[in-house]
Order: C-alpha cells, then structure tokens, then sequence
C-alpha cells in the first residue's frame, strides 16, 4: 500500500490527526473554542476566495456521508473591484463551472 501524507502524518504524531477543508476546519474550531460551544446544532459560514462552511449537529462536526457536508461547491467571491480572482484556475479544476 502506498504512503500518502494522510497515513505519513498519522503514523508520526502520538495524538489523532484529522483532514478536512479550510471552512469544515474553521466550523470545528468554532465548536472548540469559539461561541459556536453554546449551541449543540449550527451552521458556520465561512466566505474567503471561496465560500464554504461547517456543519454542526447534537455537538459534534457532522462530515455528511462523504465528508462535504457544509460544502457550497466553487463559488467565487468577488474582490472590491467585482473581478473574481483565480476565475481561470477554477474553470480548469472544474470544468462544468460558468
């Protein structure tokens, strides 16, 4: 079986490790240590170059059946200009985008 830097890391810290996107992460920082601990179900928005965002359901980070629950898809913030950055990227990442 091949290395992947998921099982590499795994295998050198002593402590669970986790992988998840920038905006699922942020969502489960929230639950850990910001105001979303007060609540046991919500959503955490989370709008960079991208949007996306967490799920959280009875208290915990709710992945979905295939990890990309809270997940909008490729959808592009506009900078102050209206231009939308990286906009040629994406179209060769995700084909079907307009």
């Amino acid at each position: 079986m091949p290395m992947t830097f998921e099982r590499a890391s795994k295998s050198s810290f002593p402590w669970p490790v986790h992988f998840c996107n920038d905006a699922t992460a942020a969502g489960g920082a929230e639950l850990a240590f910001g105001s979303g601990a007060r609540y046991a179900n919500f959503l955490y928005i989370f709008i960079a170059t991208l949007i996306g965002g967490g799920v959280v359901l009875n208290g915990s980070l709710y992945p979905g059946r295939a990890g990309y629950a809270g997940a909008f898809g490729s959808i592009l913030v506009p900078d102050a200009l209206g231009s939308r950055p990286f906009q040629s990227l994406i179209r060769c990442a995700f084909p079907l985008y307009s």
